[in-house]
């Protein structure tokens, strides 16, 4: 400011004001982290509240899911949402355990039936041998009564190891030569084979000494394949491919379209170009016990040129 020629300014300290302000900065800063982290640790303790519950029912779950009998799942039960999980929970593993113990029993009571009027198939069959004067096509007839009574009593060993929580194991008399138990396949399926001017062929490629198997499983599994590729034929000939760490076989059938090819694996599942009267469950049980066995499969199909189903049962030629 300027007066009668003199300049006048005017001065101020601010020195104090911005020490203050610079104080205040940083209790505002101070107190924002210390908010922060009390939010944090607030959401932590409120998420672990929360958190384990649900937590403690998960590790109950596992618990019961990997018992063979049912026992009450251990938390306690509160009138909430977690509460009415863990009711939800222990009413469906409930349901669950009685389900498969139900499934269990039927099929130890079915097998128990089954083996015992096969067994009485068997033994007359075998006193009709006994008795002679019996003509070369009784005896082929006879022939094919037993065995497929002795092919019933494995399927019924198959379907019961299937149907048991346990590793399958092979008894000692239930191991095979792979070309034996083909040979019996092609015994088996040719006359249905040879009505349809089918021819079904072995080319055995296993080596010497070839490989050993189960043969409940192993015949299961190609009787399943080969009488596929017989009822989805109609010229033609089924090869069976027997090779050290695997077996084939394929036909001249009417294929599989692509877009069923994810499906036939599938219970109750048929192609659209399906032929014969099956139900669905010949292929399905085969790939159970491909999973079941540690076996892999694969399928290669053209639709009207035929398929390729191939059973890998090894990595290098081993026995069974």
């Amino acid at each position: 400011m300027q007066r009668h020629g003199v300049t006048y300014i005017l001065a101020t300290d601010q020195t104090e004001f911005e020490e203050v302000e610079h104080r205040l900065v940083a209790v505002i800063v101070v107190f924002g982290i210390i908010a922060v982290m009390a939010a944090i640790l607030m959401a932590w303790l409120l998420g672990g509240t929360v958190v384990r519950p649900v937590r403690k029912l998960a590790r109950e779950v596992q618990r019961c899911a990997s018992e063979k009998e049912f026992r009450p799942l251990s938390v306690e039960v509160i009138n909430d949402e977690v509460g009415y999980l863990a009711k939800t929970c222990e009413e469906s593993l409930r349901k669950l355990h009685e389900t498969v113990q139900s499934e269990r029993f039927f099929a130890s009571d079915l097998s128990h039936e089954f083996r015992t009027h096969l067994s009485v198939v068997s033994t007359t069959a075998e006193l009709m041998r006994e008795i002679g004067d019996l003509t070369p096509q009784q005896e082929r007839q006879l022939a094919k009564i037993t065995l497929a009574a002795e092919r019933m009593q494995r399927l019924i060993h198959v379907l019961l190891a299937l149907a048991r929580d346990k590793d399958v194991k092979a008894a000692d008399n239930d191991i095979k030569y792979l070309p034996d138990i083909a040979r019996e396949i092609q015994e088996e399926d040719e006359p249905e084979a040879h009505q349809k001017g089918i021819r079904l062929v072995i080319d055995d490629q296993s080596g010497t000494p070839p490989p050993r198997l189960s043969d409940s499983f192993a015949s299961c599994v190609l009787s399943n394949l080969v009488r596929n590729a017989v009822r989805n034929s109609t010229r033609g000939t089924i090869t069976i491919t027997l090779e050290p760490t695997r077996f084939s076989v394929s036909d001249e059938g009417c294929g599989i379209p692509k877009d069923e090819m994810e499906k036939i694996f599938l219970p109750f599942t048929r192609g659209k170009l399906s032929h014969g009267q099956g139900h669905g469950i010949g292929l399905s049980l085969v790939s159970r016990i491909c999973t079941r066995m540690g076996w892999k499969i694969a399928v290669e199909s053209e639709e009207g040129k035929g398929s390729l189903f191939t059973i890998t049962f090894a990595e290098k030629k081993t026995p069974f």
